[in-house]
């Protein structure tokens, strides 16, 4: 998750892991069409990937192919940061304690 409702851009992912793969990557958004637009296309390219890609998707190149305007770059940048923080949930949840 990242962003909030007040600031206008909120983005939640949700991803299903197997065998270091993401078998199903879900978005949740609150924002602009374009945020939407871009949250699909997240979904699109990351999902049968592997689940490290969630940690390095290129918002600006995203925001480029996508023909959204310079100035939502920040919407795209939490789009980044919920990915990171969806891998780091993802990565925390699988530590197993220490026997």
């Amino acid at each position: 998750e990242a962003g909030s409702v007040e600031a206008g851009t909120w983005v939640v992912f949700t991803a299903r892991v197997r065998d270091a793969r993401v078998i199903r990557l879900d978005a949740q958004v609150y924002g602009c069409p374009h945020t939407q637009a871009a949250c699909d296309r997240v979904v699109q390219l990351l999902t049968g990937g592997t689940r490290l890609e969630l940690g390095n998707l290129e918002p600006l190149n995203l925001g480029s192919d996508l023909d959204i305007p310079a100035e939502k770059a920040s919407r795209l940048l939490i789009i980044q940061d919920a990915l990171r923080n969806c891998l780091a949930d993802w990565d925390n949840g699988q530590l197993k304690p220490a026997p």
